[in-house]
């Protein structure tokens, strides 16, 4: 079972919830309509309410605005819901020191995921999201916040020898990032996956997401997912539906596999012996994509899978324990969750 498997992280931290949603139209159109699966696992209890903002300058119509969960910690994700949202237009999100994209769903509403950096400082961050420029010529401005906390996360101590660590460098890296940044450029505009995501493989879990890494007792940074041992050859498949962006053998990460599941989530599959799908290719949840292998920087067959919004890897967790479209607008709210409201 998944969660007997994730339980060696030593909890579920960082599941998926539901919100409530912000009252629209009735419109024939809507670009698309999602449903939701039933989560796996209990939900947070963090719930937020709707905020209506008032434009800090400008003379549009006021947008609703949500930032859903409120309260998250380093290595989760959050969703900003932009309800009001006139005609065609689309409104641009800046949080964390980044533009996010933003996506329409339905009728006027449109979302924006956001991922929180493991090495994001824990405090109240601002929330900007800037409307089209209204009849006046003014650029309207809304403002909200949200709260991360500190997140938790272990350490381990690596000891490779020189020619190991020489694959490294920071050129080889560099150069394996151009190709990363080509994958995740953009991301499709629908939801592509159906349901919670699934692990990719069976096997034993060997480093957890966000550990601060030591090789050879020098500080190399934070690990971007899970690494999952197996033998060698072992199938590897796709954790949700998507189209591959990148399948290519690159010189950190080995032979890897990047699958773009629109709305700006990723999943990024690395050190596999044999790449069996190509770029471009329309890809089904747990469909073979590859084989458990040790190409690139790695001291034994495994596979490492990393989860990221846009270039931003979060905590898997996040979406193994329940349907991501549980975070767009318009969701249905769980009987649990209501529960939880009237506590």
């Amino acid at each position: 079972m998944l969660c007997a498997f994730l339980l060696a992280l030593g909890g579920c931290a960082g599941q998926l919830l539901d919100g409530d949603t912000v009252d629209a139209p009735e419109s024939s159109e809507a670009p698309y309509e999602v449903e939701v699966r039933e989560a796996t696992e209990p939900l947070s209890p963090h719930l937020e309410t709707v905020e209506i903002v008032t434009p800090a300058e400008g003379n549009a119509p006021p947008l609703v605005l949500k930032v859903y969960p409120k309260v998250v910690q380093q290595g989760d994700l959050f969703a900003v819901h932009i309800g009001n949202v006139p005609g065609d237009s689309i409104p641009s999100v800046y949080a964390m020191g980044t533009e996010w994209p933003v996506f329409k769903t339905r009728w006027n509403e449109a979302v924006s995921f956001v991922g929180v950096s493991y090495y994001t400082e824990p405090r109240v961050h601002r929330i900007e999201v800037t409307a089209e420029p209204g009849s006046g010529g003014n650029t309207p401005v809304y403002r909200g916040t949200v709260h991360v906390g500190v997140g938790e996360f272990e350490s381990q101590r690596l000891y490779v020898d020189s020619q190991l660590q020489s694959l490294r460098s920071p050129a080889l890296w560099e150069a394996d990032r151009v190709h990363f940044a080509r994958a995740r450029a953009s991301s499709h505009p629908r939801p592509l996956w159906e349901g919670a995501f699934e692990i990719p493989l069976e096997g034993r879990l060997t480093s957890s997401f966000g550990l601060i890494r030591y090789i050879n007792d020098v500080e190399s940074g934070r690990h971007s997912g899970l690494d999952i041992a197996a033998p060698e050859g072992t199938p590897v498949r796709a954790a949700a539906s998507g189209v591959a962006t990148l399948a290519m053998d690159l010189n950190v990460t080995g032979k890897t596999v990047v699958v773009d599941h629109g709305l700006n989530l990723f999943t990024c599959y690395y050190h596999l012996s044999h790449i069996a799908v190509e770029e471009g290719d329309e890809i089904r949840g747990g469909e073979w994509i590859g084989d458990v292998g040790s190409t690139g920087f790695s001291t034994g067959p495994h596979l490492h899978l990393t989860v990221s919004v846009g270039s931003v890897p979060v905590d898997p967790d996040l979406l193994f324990y329940g349907d991501p479209a549980r975070l767009l607008p318009g969701s249905p709210k769980p009987a649990e969750d209501r529960a939880r409201l009237s506590q």
